[in-house]
């Protein structure tokens, strides 16, 4: 969900905060069956958070929580139906791990490799209020622990307002303590996104590629020989369509449908039906910034300086690399008169190094050119008229 947006590098501690929530729903097969089974649904909530640490490394957690992983019983086939429902409910397996940028371009290439570790969040199966043990469909936990290598692989062509994002993922599960073995898996995704600059540059389009496939499972019965579960094992494409919005150039909010495309399943009795996913992706720039009073404000130096842009995603651009500048209390850029007004301490730091933070972010200043490197990669509606020196 979301591309490339929450899979990137940050910066030494920046922290990037990805929230989600998910409500799947399974249909069965053959509805003339004379299984019991009659479909299955899930809602789970979570969140990923990434921290930079290094330049080249940045840490990342996920954590969940299914508000049910059900499914759902016929009592008899004769009329009137009625349907029993088996209910999971509780904390997902923890993922903790690092992944660290392995190659970079100028031109908008990135390559990178993670690691991380699966925990699980119990150590026994659920087991409900009547004694009842939930089957192993049900558990929100696989009660052991593993390995999450991955790959990530992204390119950006700023001309087409167009990224390329794929993701490779391994999900290795070890035997657990209830001497079961989840099925290990390969997830691969190909996300293409795209922005249209003409109707909103701060809205985006995504069309993700999924395949899914998962090996059988395997039970180790005590004194008994291992044996695999003929009926466990699957593989699933799905075509995912995601719309997001940005917001004050800091929060990305996202709603995903999922649609399977193909389906084969080791004699299951289910099939996916949809999947939608709701999303929000924020920065929290980790470095506080001293909070000024009105009486420092006054007492700050006051310059107005031209800065070259073309839209309102330019002004939040502008007037947030002020902000983050050190010294800076405040700052206000006119997209109609391309004025930017900046108070600071001088103290600390000097109009240069505004117009240089600036500069080196996509904007031209009066005697400051940004390279063409980087005024080509801003967004399409960021692209302004530059003014070339006689």
């Amino acid at each position: 969900m979301g591309g490339a947006n929450n899979q990137s590098i940050l910066n030494p501690g920046n922290v990037r905060v990805f929230a989600f929530g998910t409500h799947s729903r399974s249909i069965k097969q053959d509805v003339d069956s004379k299984y019991l089974i009659d479909g299955a649904n899930f809602n789970f909530v979570g969140t990923n958070i990434n921290i930079g640490i290094t330049k080249r490394i940045t840490f990342e957690g996920t954590i969940g929580y299914f508000i049910n992983k059900s499914q759902f019983y016929k009592t008899s086939f004769v009329e009137p139906f009625s349907t029993v429902e088996m209910r999971g409910f509780g904390l997902s397996d923890a993922i903790i791990g690092l992944k660290g940028l392995l190659y970079k371009t100028d031109g908008g290439f990135e390559l990178t490799a993670g690691l991380g570790a699966k925990i699980p969040s119990r150590y026994h199966y659920q087991v409900l209020e009547d004694g009842v043990q939930l089957s192993v469909d049900n558990q929100t936990s696989t009660i052991g622990f593993g390995v999450v290598p991955k790959l990530l692989v992204f390119k950006r062509f700023s001309k087409q307002n167009l990224s390329l994002f794929f993701i490779n993922l391994y999900d290795i599960n070890f035997k657990n303590f209830e001497q079961y073995r989840y099925g290990s898996g390969i997830n691969s995704s190909l996300f293409i996104g795209k922005t249209f600059p003409k109707f909103s540059c701060k809205t985006d389009f995504i069309v993700e590629l999924r395949s899914s496939f998962r090996l059988k499972d395997i039970n180790f019965p005590a004194n008994k020989e291992r044996f695999v579960m003929a009926t466990t094992g699957s593989f699933i494409g799905t075509i995912s369509t995601q719309i997001g919005q940005t917001f004050m150039d800091k929060y990305r909010l996202a709603v995903a449908v999922d649609l399977p495309v193909y389906q084969k399943f080791n004699t299951s009795k289910l099939k996916n039906q949809f999947g939608v996913t709701a999303s929000l992706v924020f920065d929290i720039n980790a470095k506080k910034k001293k909070v000024y009073t009105n009486e420092e404000v006054k007492a700050h130096k006051t310059e107005v300086i031209f800065v070259n842009g073309g839209c309102e995603m330019c002004k939040e651009r502008i007037e947030n690399i002020s902000l983050n500048e050190k010294g800076v209390s405040f700052a206000n850029w006119n997209s109609e008169t391309l004025l930017l007004t900046v108070k600071f301490d001088n103290n600390i730091t000097s109009i240069g190094d505004i117009i240089n933070s600036i500069v080196k972010s996509g904007h031209d200043s009066e005697n400051q050119k940004t390279s063409n490197k980087t005024y080509n990669s801003l967004p399409k509606c960021c692209q302004y008229e530059r003014i070339l020196n006689e």
